[in-house]
Formats: C-alpha cells, structure tokens, sequence
C-alpha cells in the first residue's frame, strides 16, 4: 500500500505481515532496491539510525507485529516513522505517567475508557517517528516532548512536523523537520 503525506513529497509503503512475509531487514532491502534500481548498501549512524552514504534518499523504516512501514524521500532532510498494533497492550497508565509530557498526559486522561488505547499509542508513535526522524533515539527526556499539535518544538532536537492516522487495526505517525528547524 502506498501512501503520500499531504501537502509534501513524502511517501509511505505500508505492507500486511502475513506467514509468507520475509523478515524485515530482507523487506527493507526488497523495498530500496524497488526505489533505487540497484541493491542498497544501509549504513547506521552511532545511534542505530540506517542511511544511505551515496544516495540522495532519506528513508526510516519499522514494524509491528502485523505491519511494515517505510517513510520515505529524496533529497537530505530526515524523516521518522513509528506504527503500532491497536490491539497492543501495555501498562499504559504507568508509562503515560512516566514518559508522556504533562498536556499529552492530561489528553491521554481526558480521552473516555474505549479512547484510551488508542490515544496512548497515537501519542508513543508521535514522539518515536520525531526520535527517529532526529536520530538520538531515546535520548531525549520523552517526558520534555510534547506531540499533542502536528507542530513540535523541542528546545534540543528543534522544530518538528507529524502527521498521524489510522489503519483499521493500526495507528502509523510520520515525522519531518520543519522549515524552521536547523
């Protein structure tokens, strides 16, 4: 399934796990080879984050226990991307209590019982695609980045844009760097 972001020139691949479904470092290969016609050679940075050191393509890509996700597009600027399964559960009071910024915790609160789930992993997938998208991973105090508007403003990381929705059984976020940010 292909996917493109409004307003912009990203683009996102989803694709269905099914049994007959390689692992996902070989659908990733099959994925960027489609896109440069050639077998990519993915580096990593220090903190893990895959990139291609001869190709003008910013890629990220992640998974779940039932989805792909490649976020994907040409040029130098990075991009993130998170999905999560809408039936995962987890201790989403506590780790909402510890890890999401005080406006996301109050909207995770505010959210009635059968929203709850689904509003918690909107929220961890919005703070992963940014992470990402940066490039420190969990570096950053996921307490001090506050995702609750499609605008991030973080005074470490910089300026942020997120766009999120959801597959029936999936919520998927996508993140990029604003204009304004270095």
């Amino acid at each position: 399934m292909h996917y493109s972001l409004p307003d912009s020139d990203r683009q996102l691949w989803l694709l269905k796990r099914s049994p007959e479904t390689p692992e996902a470092a070989t659908v990733l290969q099959h994925w960027l080879s489609e896109l440069l016609g050639e077998r990519p050679d993915i580096q990593r940075t220090d903190a893990g984050k895959p990139y291609l050191a001869t190709r003008a393509l910013q890629f990220n890509f992640t998974h779940s226990k039932t989805w792909f996700a490649l976020a994907w597009q040409l040029g130098s600027t990075p991009i993130g991307v998170d999905i999560e399964d809408l039936d995962r559960r987890s201790r989403f009071p506590a780790l909402a209590a510890r890890y999401f910024h005080p406006a996301e915790y109050a909207q995770w609160l505010s959210a009635d019982e059968h929203q709850r789930a689904t509003t918690w992993l909107r929220t961890w997938t919005r703070k992963e695609a940014v992470l990402k998208a940066h490039g420190l991973g969990l570096r950053v105090q996921l307490n001090t980045l506050d995702t609750c508007r499609d605008a991030v403003q973080h005074r470490l990381i910089g300026a942020w844009h997120l766009h999120s929705f959801y597959l029936p059984d999936a919520v998927v976020s996508v993140s990029w760097p604003t204009p304004a940010s270095p």
